[in-house]
């Protein structure tokens, strides 16, 4: 009970792992949009630009500052545009010579979501049932999201 309030803890105030929301479109913007890195300008282009376009068109103003402001709806809301964009961007990394740009930016964030998945997974191994109602809010917002596509 101790290890799941010090998690919690670290998650509400977000600090150390959880200091970061790596699936928010401004960290992502910065990490490859302000590279001078000729693969992470491709990445920002052909990927990110078309992910923010497709949000920018599913979503309204204040539906994306309530989902940039939670890490797990972020995280979902962008897994839906990647799907979306994916033939598109693929096509646009071919076209400027950056094929392996794709396997690059999936591969760092199944990273960081792995990570994600296993400290969440830690959480409910430790603390199932105090988890339980937010699952369910978890679930309803998944459903309105699932909904924009």
């Amino acid at each position: 009970m101790i290890i799941l309030a010090v998690v919690y803890d670290l998650y509400f105030y977000q600090i150390w792992p959880f200091n970061k929301n790596v699936a928010n479109m401004e960290y992502l913007e910065e990490k490859y949009c302000q590279s001078d890195d000729l693969q992470d300008q491709a990445i920002c282009d052909c990927v990110l630009k078309r992910v923010k376009k497709d949000m920018n068109n599913r979503f309204t103003n204040s539906e994306l500052e309530e989902i940039k402001g939670d890490r797990m709806k972020s995280a979902y809301a962008l897994q839906k545009s990647l799907e979306e964009v994916k033939e598109s961007a693929k096509y646009c990394l071919e076209e400027k010579g950056q094929t392996e740009a794709w396997r690059k930016f999936t591969t760092e964030l199944a990273t960081l979501d792995n990570k994600l998945l296993g400290t969440v997974g830690n959480l409910v191994n430790k603390g199932a049932d105090l988890l339980n109602d937010e699952w369910e809010s978890r679930k309803q917002e998944k459903s309105l999201i699932d909904a924009k596509y």
